[in-house]
Formats: C-alpha cells, sequence, structure tokens
C-alpha cells in the first residue's frame, strides 16, 4: 500500500480508537467514582499517542483531543485543554524520544507527564483565584492521576496495535 493511504489508514483508526475511548469515558469512566475522583482518559490518550508517533503528531493530535474535550466536558476555562493538550502531545512525544524507550513503561512516564502538566496548570489557575483549598485540589489531582494510570494499560494495548499494524503494512 502506498505511503500516503497507509498514513491515512492509521489516522483514521487512530481517531476511530480515540472516539472509543470518548465513549467509554463518557459512559463507564465516569461512573467509577473512588474518594470522588474518577479516572480522566483524554489526557492518557493524548500522551500514549504522542509516545507512538513522536512529538509532532503527537502536538497536532493534543490539539484536535483538547478541541474535542473543551466542546464535550466544562473545563475550569475556556479552551483550557485545547491549549493544553498540544503541550501535554509535544512533551510526551519528546519523553518518548530522549528520555524513555517506547512501550509501556514510556506510556506511563508520558501519561504521568501530562497529568502533572494539566493538573499543574488547573492549581495554578485556583491558586491565581483564590476561591479554593489548593491542598484538597493537589490530592484530588493525585488520585485522579493514580486511578487513571490504571487504566493505561488498555489504551497503551489499543494504540500501540494500530501502530504496529499499520507499520507492519508499510
Amino acid at each position: 500500500m502506498p505511503f500516503r493511504n497507509v498514513t491515512v489508514v492509521r489516522w483514521l483508526l487512530y481517531s476511530l480508537a480515540f472516539l472509543f475511548c470518548c465513549l467509554v469515558q463518557g459512559l463507564v469512566m465516569q461512573h467509577i467514582l473512588l474518594r470522588g475522583v474518577f479516572p480522566f482518559l483524554y489526557p492518557a490518550v493524548v500522551a500514549v499517542l504522542a509516545a507512538q508517533e513522536g512529538p509532532f503528531s503527537g502536538t497536532a493530535f493534543g490539539l484536535v483531543a483538547g478541541l474535542v474535550c473543551d466542546l464535550t466536558i466544562t473545563g475550569p476555562l475556556p479552551c483550557f485543554y485545547t491549549l493544553l493538550f498540544p503541550l501535554a502531545g509535544l512533551l510526551s512525544g519528546l519523553i518518548a524520544e530522549g528520555l524513555v524507550s517506547a512501550g509501556f513503561l514510556c506510556s506511563l512516564a508520558a501519561v504521568s507527564a501530562s497529568f502533572v502538566l494539566v493538573d499543574g496548570a488547573r492549581i495554578l489557575l485556583l491558586l491565581l483565584s483564590g476561591l479554593g483549598d489548593v491542598s484538597r485540589a493537589l490530592m484530588l489531582s493525585l488520585q485522579e492521576t493514580a486511578l487513571t494510570l490504571v487504566f493505561v494499560l488498555p489504551v497503551h494495548l489499543l494504540f500501540s496495535a494500530i501502530h504496529r499494524k499499520c507499520r507492519d503494512i508499510d
């Protein structure tokens, strides 16, 4: 199959996998409450894909995922996820290129870094507004990250299967 067709098929499959993760987030994850938090798959999906595809593709995918996230859920600010997910994709892609070799451990490191970025920005906004308890927000962020890390393996397996299959076709 020509390179252009493989690229189109790969990104179509990634898009379908992302939509599947969106459905799982909305229909399942919202009901898995543990101490007031539930898993948040969106930054995990961005990080795992960026770890597979690199910083440029991760940044572009993060922009699209951020738009979808901002349109479907309420963030602390308008366009909050649209601004942060491309940075999370870039950071995750750079981690995969330079710090940790690709694989499940790389995905865990990338997802952890993405949550530090996204939750750190959320806590910074809370600090600047002076409207909330920062220590409580930090604890909730840590709980959300830990709970989401449990679900990184299925996300990693899904996106690495797509990556591997399209690489084999090429």
